[in-house]
């Protein structure tokens, strides 16, 4: 049990650095969709 944690562990620590892009893209994506809606 100790091993499956110690994995989990480390993968979230690996990808926790994505994150930032990742709430990036998506924050641009809510822009854009506001956007277009705004300007029809």
């Amino acid at each position: 049990m100790p091993g499956g944690l110690a994995v989990v562990v480390c993968s979230a620590w690996f990808s926790a650095p994505l994150a930032v892009p990742v709430l990036g893209a998506v924050a641009a994506a809510a822009v854009a969709v506001e956007e277009r809606y705004r300007r029809r």
